[in-house]
């Protein structure tokens, strides 16, 4: 009897969250009630995260998917702001993932001892020893904390997650359904204007700071969605599914596009030649080889190079399509690509006095304003030191964390690549290769986006960096014939 009443109640309980849920949505949505339409967006995001943590904790998991590409940042006092739910969502899961390890161990300890998650351990503690003596150590233990929360949730809990080959596929699909909406938002908002690249600046907003980290995320998507629209046969979908990847993939195309994002854009480019290389079966020390080759050539025509790139004056955003795009190799009057390399420059002689542990993670922001120099500056720059990071995962990780950092995030970026390749080619079952493709090339779209910007920090990308990572960790640790990591670099 008490049994049955608590269900009924539950009952109840349970369509108030519903219906306040959709309640929340359909004023949200009507622009006109100004600040009441805020607050009521909040209130649509956050009431699913409330009814899945009474009623449906197995669901967590795929709505932290769902709602971190529509997740805001949100003011929560003392100067301090975070991603509303996504940001508090991961910091539970975290929480139940740490307690429940001592309490009562869950996790599967192939997951962690898997050479991925050891080599992000790694890094993390450089992080931590860096924080250690860094000018202002609490951010670099900030830092320090929010890349353990990415690493225990989106790559331990969901590798553990993945176990049934089936959810691996919901990383994308279920993040591509959260993005509908900041996709439908910005694209009615850019209407407005004409969808003109200036206007691609504020088009994402609230859900995305701003076009290139909107634009990296569909790019990383981008090559999922196309894959599964591609081999509908192997993945045994349903029409409604088939119909739904369709227009997930087309809406994810023209967004893309609209976003204006170059570097996104070249990373797609980069993920098709990569797709190709993968057809050809390339292996891991043949990357490297050609790495070394094509660098090699760049530093002996470095002056040619130079002076043809000095030619191009196409400049971004003018509003003509082809000077964006041919903008792109514009070092000469183009101000954002100006403003990178005076980034990196600041980088580089951040890591010349601190060429071991770097200022700390996190600390670039705060320190590059005085390692610039008057010719490198541009219209676009403060003395201060006040706008954001070094524009390159590479470059970020140089002056924070020293060389031995920067050389541990190589070193991780290509044992994900030699192990992304392994799954590919000995994976005997179609389905779980596509995915593992899927996975891989994304990353590769990371990976050359992350030369220009640094996006690691932000779990919008966050999710997908590490939740890739968790594939190819779950794809070798449920795998039906395990190997060794010797056997890993003996084949790659």
């Amino acid at each position: 009897m008490i049994g049955a009443l608590q269900q009924k109640r539950m009952f109840k309980w349970e369509w108030l969250f519903l219906l306040g849920y959709a309640f929340c949505w359909a004023f949200a949505l009507y622009r006109g009630v100004g600040w009441l339409a805020e607050t009521l967006q909040y209130l649509a995001i956050g009431l699913p995260a409330m009814y899945i943590l009474l009623f449906q904790k197995r669901m967590l998991i795929p709505l932290l998917i769902m709602l971190i590409p529509l997740s805001v940042s949100t003011n929560i006092g003392g100067g301090f702001a975070m991603n509303f739910p996504s940001e508090g969502l991961t910091a539970l899961l975290m929480v139940l993932l740490v307690t429940r390890a001592f309490l009562h161990p869950v996790i599967h300890t192939a997951i962690l001892k898997h050479p991925i998650v050891i080599l992000l351990l790694i890094e993390l503690f450089w992080m931590l020893l860096s924080s250690t003596l860094a000018n202002q150590p609490e951010v670099g233990f900030k830092r320090s904390l929010v890349r353990f929360s990415y690493i225990a949730v989106f790559v331990v809990m969901l590798a553990q997650w993945f176990e049934s080959p089936r959810k691996r596929m919901l990383l994308f699909v279920l993040y591509a359904m959260g993005a509908v909406w900041p996709i439908i938002n910005g694209m009615l908002f850019h209407a407005r204007f004409g969808f003109t690249p200036n206007t691609s600046y504020w088009m994402p907003k609230p859900f995305f700071n701003d076009h290139t980290i909107y634009g990296a995320s569909l790019a990383f998507v981008i090559p999922a969605l196309l894959i599964f629209s591609f081999n509908m046969r192997f993945l045994n979908l349903l029409r409604w599914q088939k119909i739904g990847l369709v227009i997930l993939t087309l809406l994810f195309l023209v967004a893309e596009f609209f976003s204006y994002s170059r570097a996104a854009w070249v990373s797609l480019v980069a993920a098709g030649l990569f797709a190709i290389l993968i057809r050809m079966r390339v292996k891991l020390w043949m990357l490297i080889s050609l790495l070394v080759l094509l660098s090699t050539v760049f530093f002996a025509n470095q002056n040619a190079i130079i002076e043809t790139i000095r030619r191009n004056e196409s400049v971004s955003n003018k509003g003509d399509l082809s000077d964006h795009i041919l903008s792109v190799a514009n070092v000469q009057s183009d101000a954002s690509n100006l403003e990178r390399i005076n980034r990196w420059n600041c980088a580089m002689r951040m890591a010349e006095e601190r060429p071991i542990l770097g200022f700390g993670p996190g600390s670039y922001q705060f320190e590059y304003g005085r390692f610039q120099i008057r010719a490198d500056m541009t219209k676009i720059s403060t003395f201060s030191g006040n706008r954001g990071h070094a524009h390159s995962e590479f470059f970020n990780a140089l002056s924070e964390t020293g060389f031995p950092g920067a050389l541990l995030m190589l070193i991780v970026m290509f044992a994900v690549i030699g192990f992304g390749l392994n799954s590919i080619y000995r994976t005997r079952d179609k389905e779980q290769r596509l995915i593992v493709l899927a996975a891989l090339l994304g990353l590769i779209t990371f990976y050359v986006h992350g030369f220009f910007n640094a996006f690691i920090d932000s779990d919008k990308m966050a999710l997908l960096i590490f939740g890739s990572m968790a594939i190819l960790v779950a794809t070798d640790v449920y795998a039906p014939q395990k190997q060794t990591i010797r056997a890993v670099i003996d084949k790659t």
